[in-house]
């Protein structure tokens, strides 16, 4: 192959020939670093190690919906004069121009709302009975009242359940719980809104409410019915905007829980890396005692196994590359960092360390940008420092390629390298890529290497359907019916302690008078 490579390189100029090199590199080479199918058998290898890092956001979310639920005039009002606040907003009018062109004019709920308050002032039977029966109408029901509380408590607990390090949290059961509360909380929002919207127009039905209405109002019949239509359009689309902040802070919130699993997954999956290549890790996580660093250790009949859960990237004793490569870090300025060998001068066993005909150099970058991404992080900024601006171009390049095919977003890599490039004047200045992303970054890296930056682009996006393939893959898991019930006695558990700290009465500070 060898003499196949020399032939090649005199005919440099030929495109086509440089593809084949390129190729045939490429293939020699192999795949360099901790590979996505890789990181799964690790996985697979380390199932229990895996656990639920990320509380449930949306605890509060069916509180949030109670509290700004328009259950009034005076909310009502709130709501009018906001969507009016909203449209002048877009029209460009502050409130001085408003002012000057005598534009300030109260919306009608604005106006019904001020007029009952003034006559329930003066004590009118009418008005009081207005403002009740609409409050009636759209008040929480019960069972509304009852959902939201069986909601709340229930993820309070599952937070407190998460939280809980000597608890393994079986995922495909919470997931699996989440959902139907949410679900439930759901059902029970939409019920709400049919139910207040048919007791209002049950309201404007009736006779004595009307009369009541038109007496407080000095309304007539064909007003009667256009406030009674504007109303109910006004809280249909409160209802509609109510329900789509619930299911936005729902799926919000188990779309982090999702994230947060993939980053538990890229932890695990690197720490497990260090544990079986790692001799100095390896004898570290052997050595920790159960509840050390939140470290779990499980007797067995048979062998001791070790879960590594809790465990750190940052509170390894050392951290090795998958070549062996040594990576500092350090905690002070939270930098990893690993120097690679000299182009030149080296010991036997680097001396082919820089040839594109292998890909210990790209696998060890690949190992630095790992390292970053299972500490949690979801972006990284690689710096390199050599003295030859063409070798800096070089291992910018890779470097940029270890991070995107890590999975790092491109607007969310950095590459803090100095390299020459051609001005417009035909020189060669250096320019400093520290500021740049995304296109902008390589627009200018990969300038004259397009082919290169689709190769890496293809791959990294190989490796990121791969990912996506596991995590679908999680969600769409069905937990047993054993593991459901289990989780169910368990979740019981937190919230009865839950129960029992609220019904705690309230110590009162002792006081004491000396004389």
């Amino acid at each position: 192959m060898l003499p196949i490579v020399a032939a090649l390189g005199i005919y440099g100029g030929s495109h086509l020939a440089k593809q084949l090199k390129d190729y045939l590199q490429a293939k020699v080479a192999g795949k360099p670093g901790l590979q996505p199918e890789d990181q799964e058998k690790l996985l697979q290898k380390f199932a229990d190690s895996i656990g639920v890092t990320k509380g449930y956001s949306a605890a509060e979310a069916f509180n949030t919906l109670a509290k700004n639920h328009v259950n009034s005039l005076a909310k009502l009002a709130e709501l009018e004069k906001a969507d009016t606040d909203k449209k002048d907003e877009k029209d460009g009018k502050d409130e001085k121009e408003k002012k000057d062109k005598k534009e300030v004019k109260k919306g009608e709920f604005t106006q019904i709302h001020e007029k009952l308050e003034e006559k329930i002032k003066a004590n009118d039977e009418n008005a009081k009975k207005v403002k009740q029966a609409l409050e009636d109408a759209l008040a929480l029901s019960e069972p509304t009242q009852k959902a939201q509380k069986e909601y709340s408590e229930s993820i309070a607990a599952v937070n407190d359940m998460i939280k809980d390090q000597k608890v393994s949290v079986d995922q495909a059961a919470l997931a699996s719980y989440l959902q139907e509360a949410k679900s439930k909380a759901v059902t029970a929002i939409k019920e709400q809104h049919g139910h207040e919207l048919e007791k209002l127009k049950e309201k404007f039905e009736d006779a004595g409410f009307k009369e009541s209405l038109k007496n407080s109002l000095e309304y007539d019949d064909e007003q009667l019915k256009a406030l009674q239509e504007k109303m109910i359009n006004s809280i249909t689309e409160s209802q509609k905007k109510e329900l789509e902040a619930f299911e936005k802070s729902s799926n919000d919130a188990i779309n982090n829980m999702h994230l947060a699993a993939q980053q538990e997954r890229d932890k695990i999956a690197f720490i497990a890396l260090q544990y079986e290549k790692n001799k100095a890790v390896r004898d570290y996580i052997n050595g920790l005692q159960p509840g050390e660093g939140n470290v779990e250790i499980q007797q067995l009949a048979d062998a001791k196994k070790i879960s590594l859960k809790g465990i750190k990237v940052e509170d390894l004793p050392t951290i090795e590359t998958i070549t062996g490569r040594k990576i500092q870090y350090d905690k002070a300025s939270n930098t990893f960092t690993m120097d690679l060998p000299n182009r030149y001068f080296n010991k036997p066993s680097n001396l082919f360390y820089h040839s594109k005909w292998r890909s210990a150099r790209k696998a060890d970058m690949m190992s630095l940008a790992q390292a970053v991404k299972a500490c949690g992080y979801g972006a990284i900024t690689m710096t390199i420092t050599h003295n030859d601006p063409e070798h800096v171009e070089t291992l910018a390049k890779e470097a940029y390629a270890a991070c995107l095919e890590s999975g790092f977003p491109p607007d969310k890599i950095r590459i803090n390298a100095t390299i020459s490039i051609i001005n417009e004047e035909g020189k060669k200045v250096p320019k400093n890529l520290k500021d740049l992303k995304g296109d902008e970054l390589t627009d200018i890296l990969f300038k004259n290497d397009k082919s290169t930056l689709k190769s890496i682009q293809a791959q990294a996006e190989a490796n990121n359907q791969f990912r996506k393939q596991i995590s679908d893959k999680g969600k769409e898991q069905k937990p047993t019916a054993k593991n459901m019930e289990s989780f169910r006695e368990t979740l019981d558990k937190y919230r009865k302690t839950e129960e029992a700290e609220k019904q705690k009465p309230v110590q009162q500070p002792t006081q004491k008078l000396n004389m």
